[in-house]
């Protein structure tokens, strides 16, 4: 059985950047704020704490028998960045709530030793009561270490990368949240190149004992829609199950088009404790969105001849510059500089002129501000467009100019890639 309430391991890592291997907390290759979570940083290690998770408070104070002096302590091995800054160690980035009705802490500090590296929560806890303690993003390192809640391995700041940890006083433990069905497990179609009628569906983990609350489900909980124009799409529901949703458009979908789904989770329950669906990465006692994905439908040769992905296809040296192939014919107004970096083995982002081939298909980078030979590293952004209209597809996933979406576990489709220049 799948326990629903659940926190992420996290992975002990020591981690560098695309194009170098010094550690810096920001690679010369990322633009901005925009592309925050996009590649990895400092990580803070496996944290150990006392209770462990899910475990019970020690009384400090036997004599109150409705009340539980307790103390948790909370210590970060592997870390990397230096220890644990101060001054984030404060009640916004370190909160602590009742998930017992009723219950409450009372007196609470919270305090960092960085004699023994050791976090200190204390206070007067309800007896019989259970606790959510959440560890933001925000808790940082004194070199700017942060916590990869998710696992991913890269910095994707707050909620994704927050970290959860469940504690109890009494008989508390009762209130944790039984594992219960209502994971989605899949959710199809996704990326290009989809079927004109394809078969929508939803796929939930369940148990014999609580299942999806199939009375609740119906086409008013879901949404198909033509992304570029928001027109609605007519749809059909084909099966709705203990542990699948199935709808399907009543007529062809357009050809070489991007469609958005949405499937109203917050509206779905199980059919014993009544509890939304979770999804992605996220935790009960989150705010939990509806999933929403895309897809973009198959191309119809001859007259869709270029409704395939935009790629970089190739990139090589050509003498005193780099030359670089895309898949189609490119929109030469959306090749600014801004949009291409590229960088020497220094880590400087170097100034270039940009030629563009007979073809439409190639450009050339100058080289004429490179002094040194190694691994160059080239960034392309998203946006980067072909004359017929589709942005680079730098995930590979046959759609292009997506952003990083950590729920749905999709990389941006900006396309970093290396390259061996010599001088």
């Amino acid at each position: 059985m799948k326990k629903i309430l659940y926190t992420i391991p996290l992975i002990i890592l020591l981690v560098g950047f695309i194009f170098s291997g010094c550690g810096k907390p920001e690679s010369a290759l990322t633009p901005g704020a925009e592309y925050y979570g996009t590649e990895a940083a400092y990580i803070i290690g496996t944290p150990n704490s006392t209770p462990g998770n899910y475990g019970m408070i020690t009384d400090l104070d036997p004599s109150t028998a409705s009340e539980i002096e307790g103390e948790i302590f909370i210590n970060f091995t592997g870390m990397n960045g230096g220890d644990i800054n101060p001054a984030t160690v404060n009640s916004t980035n370190i909160t602590i709530e009742p998930v017992t009705s009723g219950a409450s802490v009372n007196d609470l500090t919270i305090t960092y030793d960085a004699g023994l590296k050791r976090i200190i929560i204390a206070g007067t806890f309800s007896n019989d009561a259970a606790y959510r303690i959440v560890i933001s993003a925000n808790l940082r390192t004194i070199g700017n270490g942060q916590i990869d809640g998710n696992g991913n391995g890269k910095a994707d700041g707050i909620p994704y990368d927050n970290y959860d940890l469940y504690v109890y006083t009494g008989t508390g433990n009762a209130d944790f949240y039984t594992p219960g069905p209502l994971y989605i497990t899949g959710h199809w179609p996704t990326g290009g190149s989809q079927a004109l009628m394809p078969f929508i569906e939803l796929d939930f983990e369940w148990f014999p004992t609580n299942m999806l609350d199939t009375s609740n489900v119906n086409l008013s909980n879901f949404t198909l829609v033509k992304e570029e124009t928001g027109t609605s799409v007519l749809c059909s529901l084909l099966t709705k199950d203990i542990n699948f949703i199935v709808i399907t458009p009543k007529s062809n979908l357009d050809y070489a088009t991007i469609y958005k789904v949405t499937f109203k989770t917050t509206e779905f329950s199980d059919t014993v404790d009544n509890l939304p669906v979770l999804w992605g990465d996220y935790n009960y006692g989150d705010d939990i969105p509806d999933i929403s994905y895309r897809f973009m439908t198959v191309g119809d040769p001859p007259n869709d001849i270029y409704a395939t992905p935009f790629r970089v296809n190739s990139i090589s040296q050509s003498g005193n510059e780099v030359k670089i192939v895309f898949s189609d014919t490119i929109n030469v107004t959306t090749f600014t500089n801004d949009r291409m970096r590229m960088v020497d083995p220094n880590e400087l982002v170097l100034p270039y002129e940009i030629r563009y081939d007979n073809d439409k298909e190639t450009i050339y980078l100058s080289l004429a501000n490179a002094t040194v030979s190694g691994t160059y590293g080239f960034y392309f952004s998203r946006d980067l467009e072909s004359t017929h209209g589709w942005k680079l597809d730098g995930n590979n996933n046959g759609i292009g100019g997506e952003n990083t979406d950590p729920h749905l576990g999709i990389d941006a489709d900006d396309y970093y890639t290396n390259k061996n220049i010599s001088l």
